[in-house]
């Protein structure tokens, strides 16, 4: 296994994991307190988008750890690199499976 590929791919899995997280995070503390957020000035047109654009936000984080974690495991399993990091580091495309 490639040590400097496998570095790249779990940094991206870590960063991912802490957006989503963090996405989550805010996702909840929107939806805990459903009757407080439109009430803050805003009216309903803009507290609903608001609640669309923080649904869509985590939505877009899972989905961007999702994929991290399926490149990371399609390393692991048979040894492909993707595109951008092979690109990066000018190793072939796959690395055979060492394990």
């Amino acid at each position: 296994m490639d040590a400097e590929v496998f570095a790249c791919l779990l940094r991206e899995v870590e960063e991912t994991k802490r957006a989503h997280e963090d996405a989550k995070q805010l996702f909840w503390e929107i939806t805990d307190k459903p009757r407080e957020w439109p009430t803050h000035g805003l009216p309903n047109p803009d507290g609903s988008q608001f609640f669309r654009r923080v649904v869509a936000c985590e939505k877009y984080a899972m989905r961007a750890h999702l994929a991290a974690m399926q490149r990371m495991n399609r390393f692991l399993l048979d040894g492909t690199i993707p595109d951008d990091v092979r690109e990066k580091s000018g190793k072939p495309k796959t690395m055979g499976n060492s394990g």
